[in-house]
């Protein structure tokens, strides 16, 4: 159950059908399966993916990305030969992400820092905001320190 939805987000037309209209009934279901607090994300910010999303486009622009995952992926191949000179921070939640998305970045940037966000899952903004607020203002501080 995790990954069929990044598989159906690659379809060609077939999502933006059966989500149009439905796209809080989408949202709701994704809160409620991919986040590990689904009660953090507010109603208020619910409404806003909501509002976003069905803007005419709204769906097929977030779709686009998972469509274009192929791509990046090659373009990142490429790109990745040469490290990155800016600092990277790289946070997954817990339940979702862990710690592969700091590890996939291993070898790629001269200053990579982060890790996981404990208790969290994959809306870590959401369902975290006062440890992903420290984790950011530290590494902004890291790279202060790194400038001077």
């Amino acid at each position: 159950m995790k990954l069929w939805q990044l598989s159906f987000n690659t379809l060609p037309e077939l999502p933006e059908i059966l989500t149009k209209g439905r796209e809080r009934e989408l949202f709701d279901w994704l809160f409620r399966n991919k986040a590990k607090y689904p009660e953090r994300v507010s109603i208020a910010n619910r409404k806003r993916y909501v509002a976003s999303y069905a803007k005419p486009g709204g769906m097929s622009h977030g779709f686009a990305y998972y469509r274009a995952a192929a791509l990046s992926a090659s373009q990142n191949r490429e790109f990745g030969k040469r490290k990155l000179q800016m600092p990277v921070l790289a946070l997954g939640g817990r339940n979702a992400m862990g710690d592969n998305l700091r590890s996939s970045m291993e070898g790629l940037a001269v200053h990579l820092d982060g890790g996981v966000i404990e208790d969290c899952g994959h809306y870590v903004m959401e369902e975290q905001p006062e440890v992903v607020a420290r984790r950011l203002l530290d590494f902004f501080k890291s790279v202060e320190i790194l400038a001077s």
